[in-house]
């Protein structure tokens, strides 16, 4: 479980994208935005790699970290550190010296991970030529894992089919689970879920097999999950407050002053800004333009997510403390809350979303009136 906490940091890695662009790149950085990104076989890059565009292809090498989002997303190269990938598809043929992290809708994996694998999206398909060394994460609709796992298969989704060998444990919460001929798991497999396991006769489990009710295998895994989760959110507010301390204090006054305004704004930008950018691409001839939309929608929700931790300190500080102003304190306040939130089941889940929301229609302002 070591390595769950450097799959989590997905949101953070995310945030740091955002941040980057307040920020000088590296001299021997590569950025590269425009409608199709590509990096040519023959082509090295000895630093880290930024692309953004409708189409990124990479199949050069990469001596850093790889940062890249698009409508389609193809890694065929190699990537000496970490991969963080957003887009509507993503394609990974390649090798990573590090932590593979994606956010898309359609996720392929033939290559290899050197590290964990963490995909947020809605299928992922790990094929039997791939090896995985550390954990394969996934949040989503289905999952086909045929391909080799060194470590834990960890997540939660709507179903899941594991053909290939798993090294430790299956811990997820899943509807439906399947173990096919060419599974071989070394460890045990718990599964909380609402069907019975569906097991091919050559399937291999060495461990216990557990069922649970569906919402939780374990309660202290569980706990555990959110408190990493929660650390993590943490390190990332406390590093934008550190750098940038004055714009999330604006961004924690504006959200508790205007939070009407904001809450309204947020939503409308959670539930339109996507429509709208399918739109775009569907049509053709926006492709382009839905793709960057697209891309700078995941990007304000990552802000906002992150941001929410310290909007939620400023609201206690607005209710419990009026007249102290707000600091490092209240953003310790603000995480444990929103740990807690986290970690309740049901309504807690619409309070989130009220806080992110929130959050986010306070950063699409705040932008709107710089740029305006």
């Amino acid at each position: 479980m070591k390595s769950y906490f450097a799959g989590s940091a997905l949101i953070f890695s995310a945030f740091s994208i955002v941040f980057f662009l307040a920020q000088p790149a590296e001299a021997n950085s590569v950025i590269r935005s425009e409608e199709t990104v590509s990096l040519a076989q023959e082509q090295t890059v000895e630093g880290d790699f930024y692309g953004v565009g409708s189409a990124v292809s990479l199949s050069g090498v990469i001596e850093g970290d790889a940062y890249v989002a698009g409508g389609r997303v193809t890694l065929n190269g190699t990537v000496a550190s970490d991969t963080l990938a957003v887009g509507l598809t993503a394609d990974m043929q390649g090798d990573s010296g590090d932590d593979v992290r994606i956010i898309a809708g359609e996720v392929t994996v033939s290559g290899r991970v050197r590290g964990d694998l963490f995909v947020i999206g809605q299928r992922l398909e790990v094929l039997s030529g791939a090896q995985i060394d550390g954990d394969v994460i996934f949040f989503g609709q289905e999952a086909v894992i045929a391909g080799s796992v060194g470590h834990d298969v960890l997540g939660h989704m709507t179903t899941l089919r594991l053909d290939g060998p798993v090294a430790h444990d299956v811990t997820v919460t899943v509807g439906e689970l399947t173990l096919g001929e060419r599974a071989a798991i070394a460890g045990a497999v718990q599964y909380g879920s609402g069907s019975p396991l569906v097991r091919a006769p050559g399937s291999v489990v060495q461990g216990a097999v557990v069922q649970g009710s569906g919402e939780a295998v374990n309660p202290a895994q569980r706990l555990w999950t959110v408190a990493e989760l929660t650390l993590t959110l943490l390190f990332a507010v406390l590093t934008w407050y550190l750098l940038l301390r004055r714009s999330l204090e604006s961004l924690v006054a504006h959200a508790t002053t205007h939070y009407l305004r904001s809450g309204l704004i947020g939503l409308a930008v959670l539930l339109v800004m996507p429509f709208v950018a399918g739109i775009l691409i569907a049509s053709q001839l926006g492709v382009f333009l839905g793709g960057m939309m697209l891309v700078l929608y995941l990007f304000l929700l990552c802000v906002a997510i992150v941001g929410a931790v310290a909007v939620t300190g400023g609201f206690l500080r607005v209710l419990i403390m009026p007249r102290y102003t707000f600091g490092l304190p209240w953003l310790l306040f603000g995480a444990l809350l929103y740990g807690l939130l986290l970690y309740v089941p049901f309504g807690a889940v619409l309070v989130l979303l009220m806080m992110v929301s929130v959050t986010l229609g306070a950063v699409a302002e705040r932008i709107y009136q710089m740029v305006r």
